[in-house]
């Protein structure tokens, strides 16, 4: 079967094959370096070096370069009838790219993680929403398959958006289980643990509001709350009282930065996984914990019901006084009934990228 890539770069589009695909895979996981910057590249200054090297190396594999509005007249020639265009992530949503691809009489094909932007757009930066929903009025216009990750996000967008002709086709996205790898010096247990990018949706600031509660009631013998987490977009107020957390030797710890297997040794001697995110498009963090045997909590969000099912414990309210049970329970051995549940919870499906492409190329 002929693959083909296509690259947006500073200049236009980059096509390459197959066998430029194949040669170039250790560059794109990091194994060796790109090469030299060519002309084209060091004219443009501006640009990363990194990115220089990287569009340079692409360029000299290249079967075909067009500028940006060249996209449709690129492609028609070069690539056999009935080809199906993925577009695998948010980037290069606009209609320019997307009606080019569609002219050249390509089957168009759009993954959408979420649609979180039009749906709580408090939680966002400036303009996000407004910007979002022009990537989604393009994906309405010409795609002809929405590839979802999750059933309660294809209903999320279905409430968004009405394309003519898209059909929706629902595939779990992969993921891999990193082996534990012991990182910076982690507290003792107990402790419990939250993943994630550090702003509004992710809502931490409730679980500092917990571990405030608790260390007014427990004082030194509160667990630590462990954030994996890096600091995000948000209320300048959350970052403020971090800083003061840590300066004060809380029993709240930032561990930004880490890797995969630094997070699975985490997680494996956590006393639990907390999530209280408003909103997710598919939630690595929970699925991992519940593949790995860790507790957890979590808001009762449609998504988690659909990938892990009963495993965790959920709480129905954004209050701190649900989530300080919530936890407590937890801590003081939780409800025996609850407990038992949990042990008999199967282990959640393992989404894996075969199985994704599978379900993706069988319907494109």
């Amino acid at each position: 079967m002929p693959v083909f890539g296509l690259t947006r770069t500073a200049l236009g589009y980059i096509l390459v094959d197959r066998g430029a695909l194949t040669h170039l895979q250790p560059q794109l996981h990091g194994q060796v370096p790109w090469g030299p910057v060519d002309m084209l590249g060091r004219l443009r200054r501006r640009l990363p070096e990194p990115q220089a090297q990287a569009e340079a190396d692409l360029r000299r594999h290249a079967v075909g370069r067009c500028v940006k509005t060249r996209l449709t007249a690129m492609l028609r020639p070069r690539l056999p009838a009935g080809t199906a265009y993925l577009n695998t992530g948010h980037s290069n949503l606009s209609r320019r790219t997307l009606s080019q691809v569609a002219h050249a009489g390509l089957n168009v094909a759009v993954l959408v993680h979420d649609v979180i932007p039009l749906d709580l757009p408090q939680t966002q930066r400036p303009g996000t929403m407004e910007s979002f929903a022009k990537r989604m009025a393009a994906v309405e216009a010409h795609a002809d398959t929405i590839i979802c990750a999750t059933e309660a996000t294809q209903k999320a967008i279905a409430r968004h958006l009405e394309p003519a002709k898209a059909s929706f086709v629902t595939a779990p996205l992969g993921l891999s289980l990193s082996d534990p790898q012991p990182g910076p010096k982690a507290p003792d247990p107990p402790y419990m643990l939250a993943v994630g990018t550090i702003d509004a949706r992710k809502n931490q600031a409730l679980l500092l509001d917990v571990w405030d509660d608790l260390l007014a009631r427990m004082g030194p013998h509160s667990p630590t709350l462990i954030l994996a987490c890096s600091r995000g977009w948000g209320d300048a107020g959350l970052m403020t009282r971090l800083d003061r957390l840590a300066k004060g030797g809380q029993p709240v710890r930032e561990m930004p930065g880490l890797n995969d297997g630094e997070i699975a040794h985490l997680m494996s001697h956590a006393t639990a996984l907390l999530h209280p995110s408003l909103a997710e498009g598919f939630a690595f963090p929970v699925i991992e914990a519940a593949l790995r045997g860790i507790p957890i909590i979590c808001q009762d969000l449609p998504i988690y019901r659909e990938t892990v099912g009963d495993i965790p414990v959920y709480v129905t309210s954004t209050g701190m006084y649900h989530w300080c049970n919530a936890v407590d329970e937890l801590l003081n051995g939780g409800d025996k009934e609850q407990a038992t549940t949990q042990d008999r919870a199967p282990r959640p499906h393992h989404p894996t990228w075969d199985s994704h492409l599978e379900t993706v190329l069988a319907v494109v």
